[in-house]
């Protein structure tokens, strides 16, 4: 965390009580600062403090976005990303009968990759299912690049963590 420390935010629009959804003890929202960009927020409320999920915040994974295709780990890594249906099929990954498309990015958008999953599986089913019924969906996984690996912008989809970027939320989307 400490090479990511959060620093003050000038916020243009905070949302009314009515626009916050409450999951258990999360209270969530969306907030937009003064440069115009839309935020997902997430808190929780101890000891009469309100206390920011940090790593739903930012965006937060194991690894950064953009080291990602430089450093290719072939061990899963968590990461918070937008998920949505592709179609995308090459290289490695060009049998559409045996894989799954899922082009996957960063809070920011500016990144994208291409997120494979096997077909049969069950992270497949609920990841499909779920981009079904809404066209983006914000979502807790773990990717990992195919050993030797030469495309930068493929990794595998291993897990499917959570619906939603906090984990404690259950299954909020």
């Amino acid at each position: 965390y400490a090479a990511n420390p959060l620093s003050p935010l000038q916020l243009r629009v905070f949302p009314e009580r009515t626009d916050v959804m409450r999951f258990g003890a999360l209270y969530s929202g969306f907030i937009e600062t003064a440069d115009f960009e839309k935020r997902l927020f997430a808190m929780e409320r101890r000891d009469g403090t309100f206390h920011v999920d940090w790593e739903a915040f930012t965006g937060w994974g194991e690894i950064p976005w953009a080291e990602l295709p430089e450093k290719r780990p072939t061990e899963p890594v968590k990461l918070r990303a937008h998920v949505r249906l592709d179609d995308y099929y090459n290289f490695a990954y060009a049998d559409t009968a045996k894989w799954g498309c899922f082009r996957i990015g960063p809070i920011s958008g500016e990144q994208v990759l291409y997120g494979y999953v096997p077909r049969k599986s069950a992270v497949f089913t609920t990841l499909r299912d779920r981009c079904r019924s809404s066209p983006l969906v914000l979502a807790v996984i773990k990717v990992r690049y195919a050993e030797g690996s030469k495309t930068a912008d493929q990794v595998e989809i291993t897990d499917f963590v959570c619906a939603g970027w906090v984990e404690d939320a259950g299954d909020a989307t």
